[in-house]
C-alpha cells in the first residue's frame, strides 16, 4: 500500500494514521481470538467418521487462517506507509 494510498484511506475514513493502524490491530487481535475460538469448535469434525465434515473443519481453519494473514499484511503496510 503506498502512502497515498493510506492517505486517501485515511480521509475518507476521517481518521488519522495512528488512530487507523489502532483499529487495525485492534482488529487483528480480535481476528487471532476468532480463530482461536474457531479452531476449538472445529476440532470436533477434525476426525469425524464423515468426510462432509472433515472437508468443513479444513475450509473453516483454512479460511480463518486467511483472514488473520490478510488483516496482519494490512496492519504492516499500514505501519510502513505511516513512517516518511
Amino acid at each position: 500500500m503506498r502512502a497515498n494510498d493510506v492517505q486517501a484511506w485515511c480521509d475518507f475514513l476521517e481518521a488519522p494514521r495512528d488512530e487507523l493502524h489502532a483499529e487495525m490491530v485492534r482488529l487483528y487481535r480480535e481476528a487471532c481470538d476468532a480463530q482461536a475460538v474457531l479452531e476449538r469448535f472445529a476440532m470436533r469434525f477434525k476426525d469425524a467418521p464423515s468426510t462432509d465434515l472433515r472437508v468443513q473443519h479444513r475450509i473453516l481453519s483454512h479460511a480463518m487462517s486467511a483472514i488473520v494473514i490478510e488483516i496482519g499484511m494490512q496492519r504492516r503496510e499500514l505501519w510502513r506507509a505511516r513512517t516518511p
